[in-house]
């Protein structure tokens, strides 16, 4: 059974942690040509919102919501598509976000990165010796989109309505909902960030497409981890997405044998990874001087405002949906506190990579959070009443997790409310 008082006790507990980090952090930078605590753009939507979705979240627990509301509550929980329509309302969507990208298609990127990218593209040849992490397999399919379409932005996009499809397959897959699935593609697609590099050759998503892939395999095919190996081979980003790949696999529903051989695998793919770095043959793809940053690390955090300011559904959903999730799991639905490892750990991304490396924080390399987020919007939708999906007690585990991702989450969306309350040292990173 779901634990209000032990849930709301996670969450002073993270507010608590989050307020001495952020009393640290205020004291990295003492000068400051602005008030500190200025409201940022998003500070008031994400409180009254938030504050809104959360007592109707707690209300409707505790039945104390008015009789029409209530059951309006429960027809959206338990109303569902058969598959017919599931499959006409996803074609007619990715027909309308095709119909929109048309003109992009056409166009000349404008990136920095471009020319270079593009150039190495074009003349991309195959050398087996060099198929290890790196972005090889993304010159291999944008070399071949010339080839074929004498456009390298087709692929790519193509690649970007796959992830799409796979968003609502894993997502109807955990909740055993189709109409979640439909929810959770809906949200993706309407992203502004997801929309600016649906098409792009400079920044594609093959990565991304890859690493969701291993996922939805995971429970399918005991020789999922390969898709993984596919995304270390399209962008060596994904090698820090092991832990949340572990985590997936151990609350997976798939059979032991699986979960065993996709164990061995992983581990397999680590040892490789770590011999490497100790080696120093990962050196040009993990650039850095070995040396812990620490402001650096902790002012990374501040990425998300940056990087989501065009993206209000998820600045003022993230948080009731981390929080819906974990209800999720006391329905029965074990993966809701896999998803919120996932979205812990793209939220990780950018003070990690800012600390302990001097690879770039793009705005794109937040593209899985949007992701993320739109399968955990989706999720949250699972019904009680399904057969499959039974009330149980929450465990601890999940309840660690919840805290984790609590306690990071708040940490983010204090500097999406203040803006200015620590000096962005990530920024040197851009």
């Amino acid at each position: 059974m779901l634990n209000l008082k032990l849930i709301s006790l996670i969450f002073i507990l993270a507010v608590f942690i989050n307020s001495i980090i952020i009393y640290e952090l205020i004291h990295l930078d003492s000068t400051s040509y602005f008030n500190k605590f200025e409201l940022g753009f998003w500070a008031i939507p994400i409180f009254s919102s938030d504050l809104f979705l959360l007592g109707v979240g707690i209300l409707y627990h505790k039945q104390r919501l008015p009789q029409i509301l209530n059951k309006f509550i429960i027809f959206i929980f338990k109303f569902e598509i058969s598959k017919k329509i599931a499959l006409i309302t996803i074609i007619i969507i990715l027909s309308f976000y095709v119909v929109l990208n048309l003109n992009g298609l056409q166009q000349q990127e404008t990136f920095i990165d471009t020319p270079l990218g593009l150039e190495a593209a074009k003349n991309w040849q195959l050398q087996l010796s060099q198929w290890v992490i790196g972005a090889n397999l993304k010159y291999f399919f944008l070399h071949y989109s010339f080839y074929i379409f004498h456009n390298f932005r087709i692929i790519p996009f193509l690649a970007s309505m796959s992830i799409a499809i796979l968003t609502y397959l894993i997502t109807a897959d955990i909740s055993k909902k189709r109409f979640a699935g439909i929810i959770a593609m809906v949200s993706l697609l309407q992203s502004p960030l997801f929309f600016k590099y649906a098409s792009t050759a400079t920044y594609e998503n093959f990565w991304i497409l890859f690493y969701i892939l291993s996922l939805y395999l995971i429970h399918r095919w005991y020789l999922s981890s390969f898709a993984y190996v596919l995304s270390l081979m399209s962008k060596g980003l994904t090698t820090i997405y092991f832990p949340m790949s572990l985590f997936f696999v151990l609350r997976s529903d798939s059979t032991k044998k699986n979960k065993i051989m996709n164990l061995i695998i992983y581990a397999m793919i680590i040892a490789y990874i770590m011999i490497s770095f100790f080696t120093n043959n990962l050196q040009p793809y993990i650039p850095g001087d070995n040396v812990f940053h620490e402001k650096e690390f902790w002012t990374g955090f501040s990425a998300t405002e940056s990087f989501l300011k065009s993206d209000g559904l998820i600045l003022i959903l993230l948080l009731p949906v981390v929080f819906g999730l974990i209800m999720t799991v006391g329905k029965g639905v074990k993966q809701a506190d896999s998803i919120m490892i996932l979205i812990t750990g793209i939220l990780m991304t950018p003070p990690l990579l800012a600390g302990f490396s001097t690879i770039t924080n793009g705005d794109y390399r937040m593209i899985p959070l949007v992701v993320f987020f739109a399968i955990g919007l989706g999720t949250i939708f699972s019904s009680k009443n399904n057969a499959i999906v039974q009330s149980k007690k929450i465990g601890l585990g999940s309840y660690c997790v919840f805290a984790l991702t609590t306690t990071i989450l708040i940490l983010v969306m204090t500097d999406v409310i203040f803006p200015h309350l620590v000096h962005r040292y990530y920024l040197a990173f851009l």
